[in-house]
């Protein structure tokens, strides 16, 4: 799959996935593909309560450029995009230029890597670690949970 609304870009030797077009609000960005696991690994997304969806562009070299760019996403506390299974969806208006980032907190029940944030959002508590969801507060739990893939919601709501 191609997509023409997303492009990697490198800034201080970071990839990340810029907006190569205006992308509305509830706007379709990708639909992510990939070799499913079971178990979290540090590139892997949390797509459902056991599955997890890794890149295989290093296994497939010639659709890497296209298929696999969803592996370039950032977290951002404040994100513009968020997931629902497999669909990326832009959580609100995404200029032309602009890096589409999601909150791994919001996919991931536990991160298999934890690492410090390093997201510019002026409320974001310098310095933290983005371990996932079950990690957070209530009150941090409670605030993300709009944006939050199916299986968190229900291991939630569960209690």
């Amino acid at each position: 799959m191609t997509t023409s609304c997303f492009r990697v870009s490198e800034h201080k030797g970071q990839r990340r996935v810029l907006a190569r077009q205006a992308i509305s609000q509830g706007e379709l960005i990708v639909v992510i593909q990939g070799k499913e696991s079971r178990h979290p690994m540090r590139y892997t997304v949390q797509v459902g309560e056991n599955e997890h969806l890794e890149s295989t562009a290093s296994e497939d070299p010639a659709k890497q450029a296209s298929h696999y760019d969803w592996r370039y996403l950032n977290h951002h506390c404040a994100p513009n995009a968020y997931f629902r299974g497999r669909s990326l969806i832009a959580l609100k208006e995404i200029p032309v230029g602009v890096e589409i980032t999601f909150n791994y907190n919001a996919t991931e029940q536990q991160m298999a890597s934890p690492f410090v944030c390093w997201c510019d959002h002026v409320a974001c508590p310098e310095g933290h670690t983005v371990s996932g969801f079950s990690a957070l507060g209530p009150a941090e739990q409670e605030a993300l949970l709009d944006t939050c893939q199916e299986h968190i919601r229900a291991v939630h709501a569960l209690g």
